[in-house]
């Protein structure tokens, strides 16, 4: 049994991400962040200057973060093990009972009809994604 204080998460972390093929990054450090403009977001890379590249917009558009959701930390490598982070708090507050709900109906319609495609590990995760989201529908009504 391995004493848990002396268990180094970003090591166990860099590990990881390597046998991926990732590379290990670190939200901590400077992002790409997004600014709204009017209808429009644009972003700005770590060192302040407007992103412009049509590769790295469609990588970052490729997220999907919904538009609604400030305050978005981007990776600026496209290697990197994690992609996009935001705080839990603003997911919590964007994913209220009645969106959840919502996703969770839509969710549930769309992906019966393609359940017979998906492999046992894609059916699996996707049945956890449907938990997750019918747990936060239960107590954003509590």
């Amino acid at each position: 049994m391995r004493n848990e204080e002396s268990f180094d998460i970003a090591a166990a972390g860099k590990s990881a991400a390597k046998s991926a093929g990732l590379r290990y990054v670190d939200d901590r450090r400077p992002g790409i962040s997004r600014i709204r403009q009017g209808k429009d977001l644009r972003y700005r890379g770590p060192d302040g200057r407007r992103i412009r590249d049509g590769e790295t917009l469609t990588r970052i558009r490729s997220l999907a973060v919904p538009p609604a959701w400030r305050d978005v930390w981007i990776c600026p490598d496209p290697s990197g093990h994690l992609q996009c982070y935001v705080h839990p708090e603003v997911v919590h507050a964007y994913l209220d009972g009645t969106l959840a709900a919502i996703l969770n109906k839509k969710a549930g319609c769309e992906l019966r009809s393609k359940l017979r495609y998906l492999s046992p590990e894609e059916a699996a995760v996707l049945a956890l994604l449907q938990r997750g989201l019918e747990q936060d529908a239960r107590l954003a009504a509590a």
